[in-house]
């Protein structure tokens, strides 16, 4: 998490945070649960136990989604695996931004109340649908 290229999310101020960088332009649903929010550059999913965010690169809301194509809509069920966005890596680049795609659980407060924890489960290479973390 403190590796992250923002502070913000490098500090945990919206819950454990997780970065990815992917190979090819596309971002996967980290768990399988509702879209609650879709923006260009992120979405928001929950389910009954989990909230997660997952958003690409620094500052990309500011590309005003040139560059972004999103497979979902809001309200939409999805599984973990799932296609989320394709995105431009070369725009997101061009545009200087950073291109990490970070992992963040916004319940974690809520997790960490009931005695659970968030346990990031890989720190190299992982294929879309490999658990990288877990809530134990």
């Amino acid at each position: 998490m403190a590796e992250l290229p923002d502070p913000v999310f490098a500090g945990g101020a919206m819950g454990k945070t997780l970065g990815v960088s992917p190979d090819e332009g596309l971002v996967y649903a980290p768990i399988s649960g509702t879209v609650q929010v879709t923006m260009p550059h992120a979405f928001g999913i929950a389910n009954d136990e989990t909230e997660v965010l997952k958003r690409v690169g620094v500052d990309t809301v500011e590309m005003n989604g040139d560059g972004f194509e999103t497979q979902v809509e809001k309200g939409q069920q999805v599984k973990a695996g799932e296609p989320l966005l394709r995105f431009d890596k070369r725009k997101v680049a061009e545009a200087g931004r950073a291109g990490a795609v970070t992992v963040i659980v916004t319940n974690t407060e809520d997790l960490e109340a009931s005695d659970k924890s968030v346990v990031p489960l890989a720190t190299g290479s992982v294929s879309a649908g490999d658990p990288f973390v877990s809530i134990r």
